[in-house]
């Protein structure tokens, strides 16, 4: 990949692509940082070994609830790695009866929530090794916890299998025969009981709270270790901003803004330890260069406050980002809107006392085209209400190595729509690899204001996440389960504040550049169809022509273009547009659906700026002659941006024919790598039918698939998408000997044909193998000795199934249900029967549906468990992970890379068929703060109607939206707190309008949550 100078990170593509460049500072270093980050967090120097709850040998437990899932809370002081996972043992006598005991541990984010890290079973035939009264399992990779919050669950309890409840008599009341054992400090008990009644069969996180003691339950058990974790490479900076700060106050705690940390350099400095991991502060280095200038981004405005520690973090930042330590040699330049809100809060007064030179900063006299004056660093709120014209300079400050202190609270600038304001401050936070997420949240977890003796792992950083989670998916480390969780977190909270990097954060996590590759450089393009905007046939929403432009005038649409190919080829496709709006930031992103004669295409982008616009392209499949249709789906749901669409450009690449085929060599090579079978042999023997057969085409569309001789009489199969740009279909193949059937596959129209020719083979019982099939499965059996020349009498005996036939004739059976089955073949002449027998093992499928998600939101799909023998391929563009839930159910944790399909395959093993598929549908939904709030009527008694958008894309059929006011004196319209979104609520482009009445009384602007249904099930819930 060709690196740009200034962002080495991202090829040229990629930064015109996207519009944004999160910089990267590559070097021969970078392996070695990355190893100290993963080796800082996973590995540990064991000592001395600890119990969680001793509980001696022969304690009888008092308590089991069929459908039970209990728990105790605990918190992690000092890093801590847990070795190995137990479960209580009533009497110390095993697991009796047929029952499966399983803990879980849990990070706890909030009162009701959790994560799942790790799960543990055991049962009368594998029941671990007892210690005291607890039966204990090495975990395979031990997981080495942070300081925060957790839980320890246990479920299966029965009456042979009872738990102990500090609540129920024998205990209640006496002192507890297990204690708890902190280990010196690493970890305290803390809170009261937890349970809940399971909803699946793989557990579910204890929400409820119980009565006390904190260790009420003596269930799920651990044995742990203290841990001791290497040095982050920016563990110097992070003790620089902390330096003489041990805790501090949190105020307005509903009120918090929080920060993405994006990619090295850039690290976090405050992270909420439990509960949501909110980063209250962070830091970085301009261009991803640690010599270049720095910045520290505070989340709220009450970290300026002078009164406390507060102001030494404050005064510790300025010294940083300023490379002195003497504050008589430091020029401060303070934004004078700093003390707008509060009195106590910095104060140029204070930095004066200090002994800092201070220079007053208001954006709103100074003239943007003299520049700043000299200073050393700028103390900046993000809520200033500079002209956009400041944006640059402020930038060009930072560039030439300037210092940089902002604050921000999203409350100020993100309700009741994003405005101006926030998006000019991640703007220029935008090369320090740091971003302002557009939502307020209150933290769960106070701790963070207890400052840590260490800094936390690159986890935390976007990028690296990422690519510490391909590593571990290709083999090349192993991650445990809390790093997954965090990592994973990470991306989904890097693309809540800068959404647009998602494309390239998986393709970090896939390991390839995920941009589309147009050609070979000497291919020249020229137009063969030209279009203006205006000449689009028919739109959605609300447009406008504009002389030869089309205009949105709403926040979406669609535009559909009929055009004319004068020859078939394979075009590149070219959307030229502009921003039509004089609002918004100074670079504009347009993200556009693309579909070509009902082919869904994909996304592209739009990069345009106040002065410029921009184009997205890219290689279209090939097409015909002949008339065509494209449509364009304007995929936005913000307020402060208009598209223009200008115009649409078809290109041919000049190139020759050497063969006289009609399609340019160079076309030819690109469908071939594009397309094609994945078996080479021209006879293709299956001992199953259907025989499955998978390829590469990422264009299904435009593809067929004819059988000649199957025996269903089936000419025509539809090929089933799968990851990556591949497919898959299932052929029947015909149990007449020596039949004869023909395959027939077309690609991309017509511009590659493949033929195959597929057999039957039949199963000699007399001297096969045991096999594994699918469920629905055929095979073909017979029995023949070696060098048998008769017609002799065949039995095939599968189960209570006699079938009969002769030899040389092979009979055919479909296994209908999972299971193992014997088969034996007799082989029966007039003298000298033989016999063989094999087993064949039946899979079933375990893919129950197909799992939506919202994109750039991890979310949680439980299947069953999947045999060990079974392989899944998801496709390399969703994050994912997978953590077993039970013996008989896991989950896939997934995030979405974007709002569009993507495929899922599980395969019977290492080089088997395709079992199961299934379709991940990614989806988008915004509402108030990422669209528009506004008021439409004012009442008499000063109360309020205000007009929410609500926007899905794509609507897809098993989706419910569900809204909830969040503060009191908010209702909807029809004076309720909860209004719940159906899809026929939705019109063609996904919008839907909500409205909610604002109480004169009202301290706050129409907040809601957002919770998303699939059916039942509760994929997400946001505020």
């Amino acid at each position: 990949m060709k690196a740009t100078s200034n962002f080495p990170f991202l090829s040229t593509m990629q930064v015109m692509r996207l519009g944004v460049a999160i910089p990267r500072q590559k070097s021969a270093n970078w392996v070695a940082l990355l190893l100290v980050g993963i080796l800082g967090f996973s590995q540990s120097v064991f000592g001395q070994s600890y119990m969680a709850y001793q509980i001696p040998a022969g304690t009888v437990g008092n308590h089991a609830t069929p459908g039970l899932e209990i728990g105790d809370d605990f918190r992690v002081i000092n890093p801590m790695t847990i070795t190995q996972l137990g479960v209580f043992n009533s009497g110390a006598n095993g697991i009796q009866g047929g029952a499966s005991l399983t803990v879980q541990l849990y990070e706890r984010s909030g009162r009701h929530n959790g994560t799942l890290l790790e799960t543990m079973s055991f049962n009368a035939s594998d029941p671990g090794k007892l210690v005291g009264s607890t039966l204990f399992k090495k975990l395979a990779r031990p997981i080495t916890l942070l300081p925060g919050n957790y839980t320890i669950a246990a479920f299966g309890f029965d009456t042979n299998n009872p738990e102990c409840n500090a609540g129920l008599l024998p205990f209640k009341g006496e002192s507890l025969p297990w204690q708890a054992n902190t280990g010196n400090g690493l970890i305290q008990f803390e809170g009261v009981g937890r349970f809940v009644r399971q909803v699946s069969s793989g557990g579910t996180y204890p929400a409820h709270l119980d009565e006390g003691p904190a260790d009420r339950y003596a269930a799920g058990n651990f044995i742990f270790t203290a841990a001791t974790l290497r040095s982050p490479p920016y563990s110097a900076d992070y003790a620089a901003l902390t330096a003489g700060v041990t805790s501090f106050p949190l105020e307005d705690q509903k009120h918090i803004g929080s920060i993405a940390v994006l990619d090295l350099p850039a690290f976090p400095v405050f992270v909420e330890r439990g509960g949501n991991r909110l980063v209250l502060e962070a830091a970085g280095n301009y261009g991803g260069n640690t010599n270049a200038g720095r910045a520290v981004a505070f989340s709220h405005y009450q970290f300026e406050a002078a009164s406390d520690s507060r102001g030494q973090l404050f005064e510790n930042a300025i010294q940083w980002v300023s490379r002195k330590s003497n504050p008589g040699n430091i020029v401060v330049g303070i934004s004078t809107n700093l003390s707008f809100y509060l009195m106590h809060h910095l104060s140029p007064d204070y930095l004066e006392s200090k002994g800092y030179q201070v220079i007053p900063i208001d954006f709103n006299t100074l003239n943007p085209t003299n520049g700043l004056p000299p200073m050393d660093a700028l103390v900046l709120d993000g809520r200033a209400r500079f002209d956009p014209s400041w944006v640059p300079t402020i930038e060009n400050f930072c560039a030439n190595g300037g210092g940089l202190v902002m604050t921000l609270t999203p409350r100020f600038a993100a309700y009741p729509t994003i405005l101006p304001p926030f998006i000019y401050a991640n703007e220029i936070l935008q090369p320090y690899g740091l971003a302002y997420r557009p939502n307020i949240t209150a933290p769960v977890d106070l701790t963070v204001t207890n400052v840590q003796a260490m800094p936390d792992p690159v986890e935390f950083d976007a990028f690296p996440a990422a690519e510490l989670l391909h590593a571990d998916r290709v083999g090349q480390i192993q991650l445990d389960g809390q790093q997954k969780a965090i990592a994973l977190n990470t991306i989904t909270y890097a693309v809540d504040g800068r959404p647009q990097l998602l494309s390239l954060l998986s393709a970090v996590y896939a390991g390839t550049t995920n941009t589309p590759t147009l050609t070979d450089t000497n291919v020249n393009f020229v137009d063969a169809v030209t279009l203006a905007g205006s000449e689009a046939t028919n739109t959605v929403g609300n447009w406008i022509v504009d002389g030869t432009d089309l205009v949105a005038e709403g926040l979406r649409g669609i535009a559909q273009f009929q055009f004319t190919l004068p020859a078939s080829d394979k075009y590149k496709l070219q959307i030229y547009g502009a921003e039509a709006s004089a609002l918004g930031p100074s670079r504009r992103i347009f993200n556009l659906a693309l579909t070509v004669d009902g082919q869904f295409l994909g996304h592209v982008n739009i990069v345009a700026t106040n002065s410029w616009g921009g184009v997205a392209e890219c290689l279209l499949p090939f097409l015909t002659a002949g008339p065509h249709t494209l449509s364009i789906l304007w995929d936005n749901a913000s307020s402060y941006t208009r598209l223009r669409l200008e115009s649409v450009h078809l290109q041919t690449g000049l190139g020759t024919d050497s063969t006289g085929s009609g399609i340019k060599d160079w076309v030819q090579e690109v469908v071939n790598e594009e397309s094609g079978l994945d078996v080479t042999n021209q006879t293709i023997g299956s001992y199953v039918s259907p025989v499955n057969l998978q390829g590469r085409d990422p264009y299904p569309n435009f593809m067929s698939v004819f059988v000649e001789g199957a025996d269903n009489g089936t000419p025509s199969i539809n090929p089933v998408p799968g990851p990556n740009g591949t497919w898959t279909v299932d052929v029947p193949l015909s149990a007449y000997v020596n039949a004869s059937i023909l395959l027939n596959v077309s690609y991309q129209n017509g511009a590659l044909t493949e033929t195959r020719n597929l057999q039957w083979l039949p199963i000699n019982l007399l001297s096969a193998n045991n096999v594994a099939i699918r469920q629905g499965d055929s095979l073909l059996f017979d029995a023949v000795p070696q060098g048998a020349t008769n017609n002799a009498n065949l039995l095939i005996a599968i189960g209570t199934n006699r079938l009969t036939g002769r030899i040389f004739q092979p009979i055919a059976y479909k296994f209908t249900t999972p299971g193992t089955y014997a088969v034996t073949g007799v082989y029966s002449p007039t003298n000298s029967p033989q016999s063989g027998s094999i087993y064949v093992n039946v899979i079933g499928k375990s893919l129950t549906n197909n799992p939506d998600a919202w994109v750039g939101w991890e979310r949680d799909w439980d299947i069953p468990y999947l045999p060990s023998s079974v392989i899944p391929a998801l496709d390399s563009r969703v994050f994912y992970e997978i953590w077993p839930l039970s013996a008989t159910a896991e989950d896939f944790s997934l995030v979405a890379d974007e709002n569009e399909p993507r495929y899922l395959f599980t395969y019977l093993d290492t080089n088997g068929p395709v079992l199961d598929t299934a379709t991940i549908n990614g989806f988008n939904l915004w509402s108030g703060a990422t669209t528009y709030a506004k008021v439409v009527e004012t009442y008499p008694d000063g109360s309020e109607l205000v007009k929410v958008l609500v926007v899905l894309s794509p609507v897809l059929p098993d989706l419910t939206v569900r809204l909830d006011t969040l503060a009191a004196g908010i209702t909807f319209d029809d004076g309720t707190t909860s209004k719940t979104l159906t899809p026929s609520d939705f019109d063609p482009l996904g919008q839907s309008v909500v409205y909610f009445i604002r109480a004169a009384s009202a301290k706050t602007s129409v907040c809601h949550s957002l919770s998303v249904f699939q059916g039942t099930n509760l994929i997400e819930y946001t505020r």
